[in-house]
């Protein structure tokens, strides 16, 4: 519980990854008032991109809540980095990243979630490549357009770029990937209505910028 600057009430933490070796990149999506995903990379696995499921309970002890921890589940059986989860409805959500393992190539991924507790289950589709090129070394930012409608922005060598992905249960669909920068690294998208706001570090100068894509195009 927070009040103003001051936490009173607060959970006891849970391993969700206790093999000896270092968890990668780890990010986390709430896709409900009491679950979440998430993702990372098991560097026991080279680092391969592995998600589970966590269900958040409340207690009526000191701690306050408690956390059960579901099965790991790998998504993709190679380094998945540079990776951001979102939402799609209170049991999905959508991975992005590059495939290091398959010439760093931009990948979604749609991840099911299904279960309570530690009976939380996660069953991942098949990864799906918007972008065929090398888009390393960039970080990857999705937002949520519509229901079944994603935007992703990235970077391809250097160079920014956007692509809009289509969601169908657990299939994905892009359409062609659009430039939006010359040079851009560190980008972040967010929407409001149907105007994506895209910002950036400026590879020309460095400076910060934000640009507006008005959709559709």
């Amino acid at each position: 519980t927070v009040s103003g600057n001051t936490i009173t009430r607060y959970g006891s933490s849970m391993y969700y990854n206790t093999a000896n070796y270092k968890t990668l990149d780890p990010v986390i999506c709430a896709v409900s008032p009491t679950k979440a995903i998430v993702v990372y990379g098991d560097n026991q696995n080279t680092a391969i991109g592995t998600a589970v499921g966590i269900t958040i309970t409340e207690t009526l002890d000191e701690y306050g809540t408690n956390i059960w921890v579901g099965s790991p589940v790998v998504y993709e059986p190679a380094d998945s980095l540079k990776k951001s989860i979102i939402k799609l409805s209170e049991n999905k959500a959508i991975v992005v990243y590059y495939d290091s393992a398959n010439s760093s190539r931009g990948t979604a991924c749609v991840l099911n979630l299904s279960g309570t507790g530690s009976g939380t289950t996660i069953t991942a589709g098949t990864p799906f490549v918007y972008d065929s090129n090398n888009c390393s070394p960039s970080s990857h930012s999705a937002v949520l357009m519509d229901t079944d409608k994603v935007l992703v922005v990235y970077t391809r060598q250097n160079v920014g770029y956007f692509c809009v992905l289509s969601i169908s249960g657990t299939t994905i669909t892009g359409a062609t990937p659009v430039q939006f920068a010359a040079l851009s690294n560190y980008q972040h998208v967010a929407m409001t209505g149907t105007d994506a706001i895209i910002t950036y570090k400026n590879g020309s100068n460095t400076y910060g910028t934000t640009l507006v894509v008005s959709f559709p195009l």
